[in-house]
């Protein structure tokens, strides 16, 4: 069975709109210091394991978080917004691998901006929302 993350970023790297805005540079629970912005982040922030009365079900739920960074505000959602689209909401299918029986956001957009650790007066913003993806899971 195919790694929900890898799956995920080979899907995205697919889509023309996602490379468009952030190349390759899908990086998983942070990115590289000397990374070209933008940039996103996934990173899993949980995976709940359906049951049914004797075992597993063999269906799971893992939340992605996603943090799209640039240098201006717009870029950082233009970004999201890239990787949010692309008939990714809803999908249901096979995902580079994954058995995907569904796709949606969970929570909503937050928007954030921090310093560059150079020391400068520069800042990188960024947008992140999380997703939630149904799929089956050999156990």
């Amino acid at each position: 069975m195919a790694d929900v993350m890898s799956s995920l970023r080979k899907w995205l790297l697919t889509k023309t709109t996602v490379t468009n805005c952030v190349g390759t540079r899908i990086y998983f629970d942070a990115y590289p210091n000397d990374s070209k912005l933008p940039v996103a982040v996934m990173s899993v922030i949980s995976t709940r394991h359906d049951h049914t009365l004797s075992n597993l079900s063999g269906l799971a739920h893992t939340r992605v978080q996603f943090d799209c960074l640039a240098m201006t505000r717009q870029l950082s959602i233009t970004c999201a917004k890239a990787i949010r689209g692309n008939s990714l909401i809803a999908f249901k299918g096979d995902m580079e691998g994954l058995d995907v029986r569904g796709v949606r956001i969970e929570e909503g957009e937050r928007h954030f901006m921090e310093r560059l650790p150079d020391g400068s007066d520069r800042v990188v913003y960024g947008v992140n929302f999380d997703l939630m993806i149904d799929h089956t899971e050999d156990f």
